[in-house]
């Protein structure tokens, strides 16, 4: 997954990333080094926890890590691209907080039943908002915010 989302921004150049949900950084320090190849922009992460081992791996990096929720991070209003991987019961209040034309990643959708019902639930409600889903893995969607 962090593969495919460097790829993203590599690509989509956004100025303002935003990833919700930090947990051990692995996918900042990916978002981060895209980045740092496209030369400009920056990363914000945010999680109500974390622990600074985890901190000291994006030390270097055009990546800020704030603690709190991702509905009081501020740029979260402003980014061209977010990965929402935070409490899965916050990402459809995420999705309304964006700005139009913001691509919005959502981690662990997968539409096919397999014993989680917030996984379902997520597939299900990124698709109701005209997104696509993928299988692959935990499952990820992708959707566009509309002006």
């Amino acid at each position: 997954m962090a593969e495919l989302l460097a790829g993203f921004v590599r690509m989509l150049k956004p100025s303002i990333v935003v990833e919700t949900g930090t947990y051990r950084a692995h996918t900042a320090i990916f978002l981060g080094e895209a980045v740092m190849t496209n030369g400009f922009g920056h990363v914000w992460t945010c999680d109500v926890e974390m622990g600074i081992a985890h901190l000291q791996r994006i030390e270097g990096l055009p990546v800020t890590f704030v603690k709190c929720s991702s509905l009081d991070l501020p740029q979260l209003r402003e980014a061209d691209f977010v990965f929402s991987d935070s409490a899965q019961d916050t990402r459809a209040r995420e999705y309304e907080l964006v700005k139009p034309g913001c691509v919005f990643v959502v981690h662990d959708t997968r539409t096919s039943y397999n014993g989680n019902p917030d996984q379902y639930w997520l597939g299900k409600w990124v698709r109701s908002q005209g997104g696509l889903t993928f299988e692959a893995g935990r499952g990820f969607g992708i959707l566009i915010k509309p002006s």
